[in-house]
């Protein structure tokens, strides 16, 4: 038992490591294939222990030269210097990043290696998400001493438009009294400007509570029922009927979720469709938004969730670029796909 337990442990160990971990005994096979190696290879860990390097290699899709330098740790006790390659999955190439070791018995013998694997292409993406917030900050700094100082005289402002609106009003001078509206107006839209940048720059301070996924959705769902109906827009739920829990900010999610929802709302027209979706995965739960819209191209869809982009007349370009905030402090990945007249999907991904 304390045998079988100790095993168990050292599984368990091996598969926090946030990296591709495979260890090869004296013999070259494999003994150790934790879990960042099945994601990063795609196949499952039952397949692979107990083959030798070169079939295990060849599930894998890596090279000779990764073969070579398990056998070289194992044999000579050499330890080789970072590596890099790249192997086929899903149609996709990905970018590997590994070092290998050889690991010595409580008699200084060789007893194996071990090798350390990392997808390169997802510490770039964690690098962008960091520069990403980095920004956030800086312009959260900025914002933070500004818009206080431009909300003030905007009330003044407004008050005495207000004023002369109600004065010309009583001496039929339309033509000032058009132009005391448009002021009040565009001072309603640089008011709605600093609401949205003052929360895209202040920091999360709400905190994560248990919640049930699909009751959220259900619940926004039901909340942009009416205007769906205003609107002569389709809404198509597909949700799963048990619960699924994660830990996040319910008021914030819900703010993500809606915003989106609204944005496809703008997209489409009389009789078209949104479909909802939500599947789980091992580690994550997906949210898909599909609208049946005028889509976008490839350029929009690289810069849609960049502050103050915008595609709407009236739009400050900011509401996109909160959810993502939103979603990236609750350590999950927003992603967008779409067609010029075809419609697009946003696709919230959030870990579980």
């Amino acid at each position: 038992m304390s045998d079988y337990l100790a095993v168990n442990s050292a599984g368990l160990i091996w598969d926090a490591v946030p990296a591709g971990v495979i260890i090869v005994d004296a013999n070259c096979r494999v003994k150790i294939f934790n879990k960042g190696a099945e994601e990063l290879f795609g196949i499952n860990r039952t397949t692979v222990i107990g083959l030798n390097i070169l079939e295990a290699w060849q599930a894998c899709r890596l090279s000779w030269a990764a073969e070579n330098s398990f056998c070289q740790a194992v044999r000579y006790g050499i330890s080789s210097q970072l590596q890099k390659t790249s192997i086929s999955l899903n149609c996709f190439t990905v970018n590997i990043e590994y070092t290998v070791a050889p690991v010595y018995d409580d008699h200084d013998q060789s007893s194996g290696a071990i090798g350390i694997f990392k997808n390169l292409d997802k510490e770039r993406e964690r690098e962008q998400r960091v520069q990403h917030l980095e920004m956030l900050a800086a312009i959260g700094q900025i914002a933070a001493g500004t818009v206080h100082e431009i909300r003030n005289p905007l009330t003044a402002i407004k008050g005495f438009a207000q004023l002369i609106h109600n004065r010309v009003e009583r001496h039929n001078t339309l033509n000032v009294s058009e132009y005391c509206t448009l002021i009040s107006s565009e001072i309603d839209h640089i008011n709605l400007i600093v609401s949205d940048f003052l929360t895209l720059s202040r920091p999360h301070d709400k905190p994560f509570i248990q919640l049930d996924v699909v009751r959220l959705v259900s619940d926004v769902l039901a909340f942009l029922y009416g205007e769906s109906l205003l609107l002569k827009i389709n809404i198509v739920s597909s949700l799963p009927d048990h619960p699924i829990y994660i830990n996040g900010c319910l008021e914030n999610l819900k703010e993500v979720i809606i915003n989106i929802c609204r944005n496809a709302f703008q997209a489409m027209s009389d009789k078209d469709k949104l479909t909802v979706a939500i599947t789980e995965h091992p580690d994550s739960v997906w949210i898909e938004i599909a609208d049946t819209g005028c889509g976008m191209d490839e350029q929009t869809q690289q810069q849609i969730f960049e502050a103050f982009y915008t595609t709407k007349e009236t739009g400050t370009g900011l509401g996109l670029s909160i959810c993502r905030r939103i979603i990236l402090e609750h350590g999950g990945d927003i992603k967008v796909t779409s067609q010029p007249g075809q419609g697009s999907i946003f696709t919230i991904i959030l870990p579980r």
